[in-house]
């Protein structure tokens, strides 16, 4: 219907390409953990530890007729992990340090994983102490997005 304007107002506030529904992004959920470095000869990993409870919560989002395998590790958000980082020297500077992260409470999923995404400036500015970019492919979750991620489950090896 023409309500006379002489143009489409939508398109003047950039909108003629928007072709689908886009929500406003999820409220974003306050969380803390504790960072655990580990080495093993070239084997660096730095994680922070998550609450148990928060995977379990997550987990139970998941539809019942998902199968999900259990992580194979405590839940945890990896900060570092097959890198070797350039300055050792401040390795292992934040034990046990509590880390406030922000997650986002929508689980996340492809063919393989389920997840959480996570987001902690604290975190990349860590990595990047230690002479490393603020992230890299091993710390976003499985779709890329630019954030870290807490896996909740896998289908690896489940049989329709």
């Amino acid at each position: 219907m023409d309500c006379g304007f002489p143009y489409n107002h939508l398109s003047v506030l950039g909108f003629e390409k928007l072709n689908k529904y886009v929500p406003p992004p999820p409220k974003l959920f306050d969380s803390m953990g504790a960072l655990h470095y580990s080495r093993i000869g070239q084997v660096f990993k730095l994680t922070v530890e998550v609450d148990p409870q928060l995977v379990a919560y997550a987990r139970a989002l998941v539809p019942k007729d998902v199968a999900l395998n259990q992580q194979r590790y405590a839940p945890h958000v990896s900060v570092i992990r097959k890198e070797v980082p350039p300055w050792v020297g401040v390795w292992g500077a934040y034990e046990g340090l509590p880390i406030q992260f922000q997650y986002n409470p929508i689980v996340r999923n492809d063919e393989m994983y389920y997840w959480l995404e996570v987001f902690a400036p604290r975190l990349a500015a860590i990595r990047m102490e230690l002479g490393l970019p603020a992230s890299r492919a091993w710390t976003r979750p499985p779709d890329g997005a630019d954030c870290f991620h807490c896996t909740i489950g896998n289908t690896k090896n489940i049989k329709p």
